[in-house]
C-alpha cells in the first residue's frame, strides 16, 4: 500500500492479483512482469481460501519453470508457494518435504540471513506444529529469529513473524512435556517474547492485520493458562 507501507490482504489482494494477471497475460513467459503477476493472482486466491484454484495457478507457474529454469526447481517462488496450498488443503508431509527443499536450496545458494530463507525457515516452524513436533520447530526457529532480529531488525515484519512462532513452540513443547500442562519458565518465557512484539506489531503493521490479531490472540490465550505448580500469572 502507498500509505501505510503494509503488504496487501484479504479480497483487496485477491482483487489485485485479478487486475495484474489481466494486465501483464499477453506478455511472454519469460516476462518478470508476467511472472510477478501469476504469483500475485495464485497468493490472492489462496488469501480468500480458493486454495485449490490457488494451487492449480501454482502449478501452472511450475510447469513454466520447468521448461524454463529446470536447475532452478526448488527456488521457484511457484514451488514455495504450491508447498503451502498442500498444507492448507491437510498434506502437510507433502507440504514439509517441498519447504525443506526450498530451505536447503536457498540455505546453500544465499546463506541464512536471505530473507528468503527466513520465510522458508517460518513456514517449516508452522507445518511442524501442525504435525504435533513442537520440540523439533522449537529448536529449530530460535537461531532464525536471532538471525532476523540481527540482519533485518526486530521491527520488520519476519522478524516479528518469527518471534510469533518460537513463542508458540514454546508453549506447544513444554505443554508436551508436562502432559497438557505448562512449565512456569516456558509460559514467562513465551508471555515475554508475546509482549514486546505485540507492542511492535501494533505500531508497525497496525491493529488489524492478520499476523497482529493472531499474535494478540496468542498472548491473550497464554496470560489465561495456569502454568504448573504455580499461582495465575496476572
Amino acid at each position: 500500500c502507498s500509505l501505510c507501507k503494509q503488504q496487501y490482504h484479504g479480497v483487496v489482494a485477491c482483487a489485485f492479483g485479478w487486475a495484474c494477471w489481466k494486465t501483464y497475460l499477453g506478455r511472454p513467459e519469460t516476462d518478470p512482469a508476467r511472472h510477478c503477476a501469476l504469483t500475485r493472482l495464485g497468493n490472492g486466491l489462496r488469501i480468500c481460501g480458493r486454495t485449490r484454484e490457488a494451487l492449480t495457478v501454482f502449478e501452472a507457474g511450475m510447469a513454466i519453470d520447468a521448461r524454463l529454469f529446470p536447475g532452478d526447481r526448488f527456488l521457484s517462488e511457484y514451488y514455495f508457494d504450491a508447498s503451502s496450498c498442500y498444507d492448507e488443503l491437510g498434506d502437510h508431509e507433502k507440504a514439509l518435504e517441498m519447504k525443506r527443499n526450498a530451505y536447503d536450496e536457498q540455505l546453500k545458494r544465499y546463506g541464512n540471513s536471505y530473507v528468503d530463507t527466513l520465510i522458508s525457515a517460518a513456514s517449516i516452524v508452522i507445518v511442524l506444529q501442525r504435525l504435533k513436533r513442537y520440540e523439533e520447530a522449537r529448536v529449530f526457529v530460535a537461531p532464525h529469529v536471532r538471525t532476523a532480529q540481527r540482519t533485518l531488525g526486530p521491527d520488520h515484519d519476519m522478524t516479528l513473524r518469527l518471534r510469533v512462532e518460537h513463542a508458540q513452540t514454546i508453549v506447544a513443547s513444554s505443554t508436551l512435556k508436562f502432559q497438557g500442562g505448562v512449565g512456569e519458565h516456558d509460559l514467562r518465557k513465551a508471555l515475554d517474547i508475546l509482549d514486546d512484539t505485540c507492542s511492535r506489531m501494533r505500531r508497525v503493521l497496525g491493529d488489524a492485520h492478520p499476523h497482529t490479531i493472531r499474535a494478540m490472540k496468542l498472548h491473550h490465550n497464554y496470560r489465561s493458562m495456569r502454568p504448573i505448580g504455580v499461582v495465575r500469572r496476572k
